[in-house]
């Protein structure tokens, strides 16, 4: 199997909070839903696989070895411009794309995210809803092999996050791989894969099929999916 992230031995310590991982691996082409309670280490372990923080000990390998593309929990603390179209065009600056490139770029995610009629708005004016979607077309506008987002469908109605997915989807026949921490255990009826995080660690890595193996595990945290959801289909 052709892999996207490898961790081995990590530690990370902050303050009474600590995280550890002996081992992990994410495959190439995966979506894949990371859950558990509030507080458990789901934001910090995307930060430390981005890089923004680092760990005590152990290693994390990306392959090829190019920086994921993250978006935080609150999007506002990752804008830099105050319009949505510079927004879009800053991340493609950075990797020092033509002018038409750009332009391309920016025109194909306004029409992907259907945000068409915001590009000329300042981002500040937005809804949470379209705030979110915005960020997600500025976080995937980069095309980086590995995506960590950070409950990005919090403020999304159904059918955005059916969209959100569909886009994923897409994505993933490049090689793309994404991992995603929600609270909305009815998404990982999208995605490949679910990782359970509990108490700093994580609990489990399962394939979405291997519902035998992880309900129990949701049941203990009191993580129940609701009537209707996948687990039960």
């Amino acid at each position: 199997m052709s892999v996207r992230l490898i961790i081995e031995k990590l530690h990370y310590h902050r303050g009474n909070f600590s995280l550890r991982t002996p081992h992990f691996a994410l495959g190439e082409s995966v979506i894949a839903l990371l859950a558990g309670e509030s507080g458990c280490g789901k934001s910090t372990f995307l930060k430390l696989c981005s890089g923004i923080l680092k760990p005590e000990s152990g290693s994390i390998h990306l392959i090829p070895k190019v920086s994921p593309a993250l978006m935080l929990q609150n999007p506002l603390y990752q804008v830099i411009s105050s319009k949505v179209y510079d927004e879009l065009a800053f991340p493609l600056q950075n990797m020092q794309l033509s002018a038409r490139e750009i332009e391309a770029r920016i025109q194909e995610a306004a029409a992907l995210w259907q945000i068409d009629a915001l590009l000329g708005r300042n981002l500040h004016s937005l809804s949470l809803g379209e705030l979110q979607k915005v960020m997600l077309a500025v976080t995937l506008i980069m095309k980086r092999p590995l995506t960590l987002l950070d409950e990005p469908s919090s403020h999304l109605d159904s059918n955005s996050i059916a969209r959100l997915y569909q886009i994923l989807g897409q994505e993933t026949k490049r090689g793309h791989s994404f991992i995603i921490a929600s609270q909305n255990l009815f998404e990982l009826h999208f995605c490949d894969e679910l990782i359970l995080m509990g108490r700093g660690e994580i609990a489990g890595h399962y394939k979405r099929e291997e519902k035998a193996l992880y309900k129990e595990k949701l049941s203990e945290w009191g993580l129940l999916f609701e009537k209707g959801d996948c687990s039960d289909n």
